[in-house]
């Protein structure tokens, strides 16, 4: 039994521009990343997102139907991903306000960036690793290996 660990990229602002560029989620109107304006952002194969920031920083996104590219925006004061929503009002007009599940948001970051509890020790002769925030067995799985620990032989058996 091990602890899985869930690895998070979050798109951050590396510097607050006038102008910004927005990727905006459709369904909620919620703004799920910012970057600067003279970022690239292109639909490429398979319904993804190509994210070029120009100094060597690429990445993708899935889903790019379930998103819109806004250009020109100037943040609003406090701006953080996922905390705000972008509508259009009667005037046309680009109007922010703030997303309502931002509360909710914000307990699933301070889990997915924490390490957790820590999971019931599985057999005595395990230990905790502090750093990898997992149980260790005496004597490591074999790679492939499909079994189970024998606690009385301390080795790993068929099943």
């Amino acid at each position: 039994m091990s602890v899985g660990c869930l690895h998070l990229v979050l798109p951050i602002i590396v510097k607050r521009q006038d102008k910004m560029k927005i990727l905006r989620r459709k369904l909620d109107n919620v703004v799920i990343f910012a970057g600067e304006d003279s970022i690239s952002i292109t639909v490429v194969a398979n319904n993804a997102f190509w994210i070029d920031h120009g100094n060597g920083n690429t990445y993708t996104m899935q889903d790019a139907d379930q998103f819109e590219v806004i250009e020109d925006v100037t943040l609003p004061d406090g701006f953080d991903t996922k905390k705000h929503t972008l509508t259009k009002n009667g005037a046309d007009e680009w109007v922010w306000g703030d997303n309502p599940k931002w509360d909710a948001e914000q307990v699933w970051r301070a889990r997915a960036t924490s390490k957790g509890p820590k999971d019931p020790q599985p057999y005595p002769s395990w230990t905790f690793d502090e750093d990898k925030w997992e149980w260790i067995p005496p004597n490591r799985c074999p790679a492939g290996f499909d079994g189970r620990w024998d606690e009385d032989n301390q080795t790993w058996v068929e099943r």
